[in-house]
């Protein structure tokens, strides 16, 4: 291909029901000029397909809106939904393409929102419903909203404010599904200093209504010092993982009943460097969690908490070879958006040798 992939942050690996998986990535033939790629991988083919342009000529701002994300990007069934930041400097608009058959096709894409006033629309967030409903939070000059796109439309039909807390990322969105009561609850968290309140904090916030009303936020965690929220996950049987970092610290903030309550925070006794991936997955009441972490003196681990009637468990599973890394790589990890709970073996990559984990 005459295109280009010129950041690893900027590749996407997301498996569909049916067992394939969909690459994404931000290729360009320059700095100022890019578009999303797709490719799909079907279970016993022996490669990927050919690389197709789905999105529209990018020319963002690469020192802000360069990375593609897990968060824009949401798979159900053979229904894909990818949200992405278009435009440069004072002129950004949040815009979304979407796949009915699996990735073999994609429709034009469509406008989430507009920038207004020299405003810009970015850091989308993206939640695909079962019934095919979109749900995009993105933030727009100290505040974010809501957009959201019926089954079948193709345009956005409504834009609500989600919250006006000072922030400069939109956050993390997420749906899950309470099977017992046919419900199903839109989720949101984010990092933020409310007008009324001079400390930082975390906050939460659901709906049980698609996003028409809203609970009153939750602070999840309230400090004076800037707090790092790194990245959350909402599972679709209600699990849901809030993970921090201060200093050489990593914690976690969870619930496992759509938000009700909150356990008691997971706190990993060892120093931290780097948080190179962060994975939560859940079969049933079962919650797992996942994280691949360097510490101070180099070592790399991967680190496994599992759930239980007191809470979560946490394993351990160190690999040396990875100390004789290069500075320069000090930042590579694994993509964690592969694993899943199952009976029978998965594998996980390390460094081109595949080893099997149960």
């Amino acid at each position: 291909s005459e295109m280009c992939i010129r950041d690893s942050n900027n590749i996407v690996l997301l498996t569909s029901s049916d067992g394939s998986v969909h690459l994404f990535s931000k290729a360009s033939s320059s700095y100022a000029n890019c578009v999303i790629q797709h490719q799909k991988y079907y279970p016993g083919n022996k490669t990927f397909t050919a690389a197709k342009n789905i999105s529209n000529q990018l020319t963002p701002d690469y020192k802000k809106f360069a990375t593609l994300k897990n968060s824009q990007i949401a798979i159900n069934g053979n229904h894909i939904v990818v949200v992405y930041v278009f435009g440069k400097n004072f002129a950004m608009d949040v815009q979304l393409v979407e796949s009915h058959d699996g990735g073999n096709s994609w429709l034009k894409p469509i406008y989430v929102a507009k920038n207004k006033e020299r405003e810009n629309r970015n850091n989308p967030s993206v939640v695909l419903e079962d019934t095919g409903r979109v749900y995009v939070a993105y933030s727009a000059r100290w505040c974010t909203r809501l957009a959201v796109k019926e089954p079948g439309s193709r345009e956005f039909t409504s834009d609500t404010l989600l919250h006006d807390t000072k922030n400069e990322n939109t956050g993390i969105l997420g749906i899950s599904y309470d099977r017992k009561s046919s419900k199903r609850y839109l989720h949101f968290i984010w990092q933020g200093r409310p007008k009324s309140i001079y400390f930082n904090g975390i906050f939460y916030v659901k709906s049980s209504d698609g996003g028409k009303t809203w609970s009153k936020p939750t602070a999840i965690l309230l400090v004076t010092y800037a707090a790092a929220f790194t990245t959350a996950a909402v599972g679709t049987e209600g699990g849901i993982v809030v993970q921090e970092v201060y200093q050489y610290s990593l914690r976690f903030e969870w619930s496992a009943n759509h938000g009700e309550t909150w356990g008691k925070k997971l706190k990993l006794e060892r120093e931290i460097r780097l948080v190179n991936g962060f994975a939560m997955c859940e079969k049933g009441s079962e919650k797992r969690l996942f994280t691949f972490t360097k510490s101070p003196r180099g070592e790399t681990f991967l680190d496994f908490w599992k759930s239980g009637e007191e809470g979560f468990k946490r394993l351990e599973y160190p690999f040396p070879e990875f100390d004789k890394l290069a500075e320069p790589y000090a930042g590579c990890g694994i993509d964690l958006s592969l694993i899943h709970i199952c009976r029978c073996r998965r594998y996980a990559v390390c460094r081109s040798r595949w080893s099997p984990y149960h």
